[in-house]
């Protein structure tokens, strides 16, 4: 788990953004997002970033895990690993 990524919802159609951070168990909230197709992209200094197209209504749960790895290529692969967001 890392803690302190920016996770980042970016409506293409309006271009919108919604921001959050992860917390302590790798997971990310972003509430109240009104309903549409969002590109969802994590990213940390010193990481790969990784992102995923998803579309959500209002009210509901979304789940959407996303992965980074160690930005050098002879790393073992530290990851983020997220769970259940609420959108």
């Amino acid at each position: 788990m890392l803690v302190g990524a920016t996770v980042t919802a970016t409506n293409p159609a309006t271009g919108i953004s919604f921001t959050a951070k992860t917390t302590t168990a790798g997971t990310y909230n972003i509430a109240a997002l009104p309903s549409g197709t969002y590109r969802v992209e994590v990213g940390q200094p010193g990481f790969t970033t990784d992102s995923n197209q998803r579309g959500c209504r209002r009210e509901s749960v979304v789940s959407l895990d996303l992965r980074l790895e160690v930005g050098s290529s002879t790393s073992n692969g530290r990851s983020v690993e997220a769970a259940t967001r609420r959108f």
